[in-house]
């Protein structure tokens, strides 16, 4: 089960995952949503959720992003976290992920700026800063922390 499931009232934390009650699918929020707003309902389907974000959801129709994060965590396991700064700018795993699947996988990477570079015109469209002493060689240590490999090679 993903981690971060709907929490009940009194825990203080963000929700990152929430299971539709109609379809029984787990839906990652990026980012979390607060605990109040998801404990202010007590039953969630694919269409109430748009409340939370605004994010149009079809039931038994899984996302991408809902897609790969339900794989990622079934194989990292639930304690392993979402997400990695690069120039103060919150990544997802996801984001790591499909840059380093763009740039021709794992083992075609040389520079980890490529991949930085890749995360920071995605999401920004811009390029990573070039000044001296930028650690982007930690893209590829999280790359390893979240076992990301293993999840290449058993990609459809």
């Amino acid at each position: 089960r993903p981690r971060g499931k709907r929490k009940r009232k009194g825990v203080e934390s963000a929700v990152a995952w929430i299971k539709c009650d109609k379809c029984d699918l787990w839906r990652f929020f990026e980012p979390p949503i607060s605990q109040e707003a998801v404990s202010a309902r007590e039953d969630w389907d694919c269409s109430t959720m748009q409340e939370l974000d605004g994010t149009a959801r079809e039931c038994g129709q899984a996302s991408k992003v809902d897609e790969f994060m339900t794989r990622w965590t079934e194989m990292a396991g639930e304690d392993a976290g979402y997400y990695v700064e690069l120039e103060a700018i919150t990544f997802t795993v996801y984001e790591l992920f499909w840059s380093v699947s763009s740039l021709g996988g794992y083992a075609s990477v040389r520079r980890w700026k490529d991949v930085g570079n890749d995360m920071m015109f995605r999401k920004l469209n811009r390029g990573v800063k070039t000044a001296p002493g930028k650690n982007y060689g930690m893209l590829k240590n999280q790359w390893e922390r979240w076992q990301l490999s293993a999840m290449e090679e058993a990609d459809p």
